[in-house]
């Protein structure tokens, strides 16, 4: 767990006298032992009545909370407020007991334990909960909440939301009444990046000019990072997936305080001394007294000594070299001559660059010059190497290749050097992918799926920066990856269907032809077949008939949708549209007026007694109004001259008509323009798909996407939902779905299947 502390302060602006509801903040103030074990203890809570019993029910909750949560026998945070959560409702049951229920339907509560990165809740009523992540502001509570139900006398307190936050991160729970003032966007701005002492006094000088009759409370804390341990207590040893928050490097500071440390050890011991001072000048005096007894007692001349010198050695004899051994020699001495004409080609180079821009006029001239020069210098080298003798020659090559190498191992190492990450970088690289994977996680447990997803792409990214030879190196970066997956695969939302129930194998029947185009509605589904007959499959039962088509003069059945309870419509490609009636099995052919003989119909809808088709090639969604015997003139629905739909392949109406692309792409489209919507990017991306359906009533979008094998289901603000595979769908071609018992119909080549879907 990541080491921080909660800061916090209040707003409370109440007055007993004149408010129309009693509000009270209370904040823990427990020991550092009791923090340490248990966290912060905070309490909000609003009852909308006068009633003077409310502040008796409030100091008993605020009681039984603070003696049973910090004296509790429990050693887990969680198992302590369930304990204290507990024996505040028995003590508020026996007051119900009594007869004193008039604030049980008024009662609003939030009651936090923070400790560490983690927090705890209950809540109760419409007191708010909110994160403030980075750019963003959560309402804790409406994503993890039902809407509210009547309180249960025996279990006010039922349910614990628990989480994970970051340091850095700031809460803020509040009355509404200070919704009333503020847009979540602006409490954003006002606690952003400030202390929880300054964001309540700018809140409560704009407070204060309110209402005397309302009242406000909110509590605001932020998570502090606190310091890490020193060096020496670290276990560097340790692998850096030991911890998720933890780093394994040494703390800047700290290091900063060895060094400061090591020097003022050091300088006591460089300091100069006064005894060796001492004991010098005494050698001195001695010296002097023993030279004037020399002179005048023994009468001898003054003791000479050798002049100081700092280094003294006897004379070695130098051998010299045997004749044909000083070939290496020649070579070093060529090398040596050879980088110090290097070194004066480059200074004759920039010298006369300098001089050649220095006078702007005669560039032209020089730049002139250069071609004849440069000849003449090659001309000149080439000439003096071959005057040179045959051993020198070779000695000269040999010299220059042995710089070439030196050269190029020099450049290869100084790249080796600056691509190399140094210990300390690999360390906070390591530390830095295992806090983005952490935050990633607590945006996934927040439902902020886009925001996980972002985070961690910054990991995977940091990722590759990291060595991968050693086997060390591989074992940590196997271990981040694994990390970075976990957290990625809960972002796909991937249902593994294994074993779809298989409804029935067309190609097992009697004069089978393939089938398409599939329509269920209750206990039946129709689909088309090759041979321009209709087969009913009983979904009970499995058992399928095949209606015979009597009709002359139509043309090869391509779609169908389903009209009514008991009509289903079928476009057929000479043109023209043939009713079913489900209950009797007969066909009946339907006048229609198309708007153009060369068509290609891609999808058909029907939405309140009017009938859509999707025209492709004329780039346009056609209207008719259903009549008795037939429909209506056409009416062109699509009104954006710039809107291209040519490449559609299906559409579904709720209102607002969905139309789906060949390339995965959804436009939502309403009165005859496109909306600002879009899907998710899901893994793998959405690049083809078959079929979109909804209805008006559904609060989903489902895509088929036969390419990868899957139903993919969107809610209505294009969120991914869930991802329904199975290995079994083969070439999928139609889909219906039945939300009111939450199944799927797939139709894969000639087998249709049943999976049961998430609402």
């Amino acid at each position: 767990m990541s080491k921080a502390k909660a800061e916090v302060d209040q707003l409370l602006i109440y007055d007993p006298d004149k408010s129309r509801s009693t509000t009270h903040i209370f904040l823990s103030r427990p020991t550092p032992l009791e923090e340490k074990n248990l966290g912060r203890l905070f309490v909000i809570c609003e009852i909308d009545s006068e009633e003077k019993i409310n502040q008796e029910i409030i100091n008993i909750i605020q009681q039984e909370l603070k003696n049973h949560f910090y004296y509790s026998e429990e050693t887990n945070v969680e198992a302590a407020f369930e304990n204290a959560l507990s024996k505040t409702n028995q003590a508020l049951h026996h007051i119900i007991s009594e007869g004193i229920t008039n604030w049980l339907d008024k009662f609003n509560i939030i009651i936090a334990v923070i400790h560490g990165t983690r927090i705890y809740l209950a809540h109760i009523g419409r007191i708010h909960a909110f994160l403030i992540h980075r750019d963003k502001i959560i309402d804790i509570i409406t994503k993890t909440s039902q809407p509210r139900a009547k309180i249960n006398p025996l279990k006010i307190f039922s349910n614990i939301i628990e989480g994970n936050v970051n340091p850095g991160d700031q809460l803020l729970f509040c009355t509404t009444s200070l919704l009333d003032y503020f847009s979540q966007e602006k409490l954003k701005r006002v606690i952003s990046n400030t202390l929880p002492s300054d964001s309540t006094k700018e809140l409560e000088k704009i407070l204060l000019e309110a209402n005397a009759a309302t009242s406000f409370g909110a509590i605001v804390s932020k998570l502090v990072p606190t310091p890490e341990k020193l060096p020496e207590q670290k276990d560097i040893s340790r692998r850096p997936s030991d911890t998720a928050l933890s780093s394994s490097y040494t703390p800047p500071q700290a290091s900063m305080q060895d060094l400061r440390s090591q020097e003022e050890k050091t300088s006591e011991y460089l300091s100069p001394s006064v005894f060796p001072k001492f004991f010098k000048s005494i050698k001195k005096s001695f010296s002097v007294l023993g030279s004037i007894y020399r002179k005048k007692v023994l009468k001898k001349g003054p003791k000479r000594s050798l002049p100081d010198s700092s280094y003294y050695s006897p004379e070695k004899k130098i051998k010299k070299p045997k004749p044909g051994k000083n070939y290496l020699k020649n070579i070093f001495n060529y090398l040596s001559k050879g980088i110090k004409w290097l070194a004066q080609g480059l200074a004759s180079l920039f010298w006369a660059l300098f001089n050649l821009f220095r006078k702007p006029k005669t560039i032209k001239n020089k730049l002139k010059e250069i071609p004849e020069k440069t000849e003449s210098k090659i001309h000149s080298g080439i000439f003096r190497f071959r005057r040179l003798p045959k051993k020198a020659q070779k000695t000269l090559i040999i010299a220059l290749i042995i710089l070439f190498i030196f050269a190029t191992s020099i450049v290869y190492l100084g790249w080796q050097n600056d691509n190399k990450l140094s210990a300390e970088r690999e360390a906070e690289i390591i530390r830095q992918i295992q806090d983005l994977t952490f935050e990633a996680g607590a945006a996934l447990s927040y439902e902020d799926e886009r925001g996980a997803k972002e985070l961690l792409g910054q990991a995977r990214d940091l990722l590759a920066q990291l060595p991968n030879k050693s086997k060390e190196e591989k074992a940590t970066y196997s271990e981040l990856e694994t990390g970075i997956e976990k957290e990625y695969q809960k972002t796909l939302h991937v249902v593994n269907v294994d074993n779809p129930i298989l409804k029935k194998d067309f190609s097992e029947l009697e004069n089978y032809s393939p089938v398409s185009s599939l329509v269920q509605a209750g206990d039946f589904a129709y689909l088309i077949n090759a041979n321009n007959n209709i087969y009913e499959i009983d979904l009970t039962r499995n058992e399928v008939i095949t209606i015979e088509n009597n009709l002359t003069d139509i043309g090869q059945f391509q779609k169908m949708v389903q009209e009514t309870t008991s009509t289903v419509l079928l476009y057929d490609n000479n043109p023209g549209m043939v009713e079913l009636n489900k209950n009797t099995g007969v066909l009946t052919p339907l006048t229609i007026d198309f708007p153009q003989e060369n068509m290609n119909v891609q999808d058909l809808a029907v939405y309140r007694s009017r009938f859509y088709y999707l025209d492709s090639q004329s780039n346009q969604i056609y209207r008719h109004q259903r009549g008795t015997v037939g429909f209506g003139p056409s009416t062109a629905w699509i009104r954006d001259p710039d809107l291209n739909i040519q490449d559609g392949v299906s559409l579904v109406i709720d209102g607002s008509i969905y139309l789906l692309k060949s390339n995965g792409q959804l436009l939502e489209l309403f009165q005859g323009y496109e909306q600002d919507f879009s899907l998710d990017i899901i893994d793998p991306a959405l690049s083809s798909a078959e079929k979109v359906w909804t209805s008006e009533d559904s609060n989903y979008i489902y895509i088929l996407d036969n390419q990868n094998k899957r139903l993919v289901q969107f809610d209505k603000q294009g969120n991914l939902v869930n991802q329904y595979f199975s290995d079994q769908f083969n070439d999928l071609k139609d889909f219906s779905v039945d939300e009111d018992n939450s199944k799927a119909f797939l139709l894969a080549s000639s087998k249709l299947f049943e999976i049961t879907i998430n609402l």
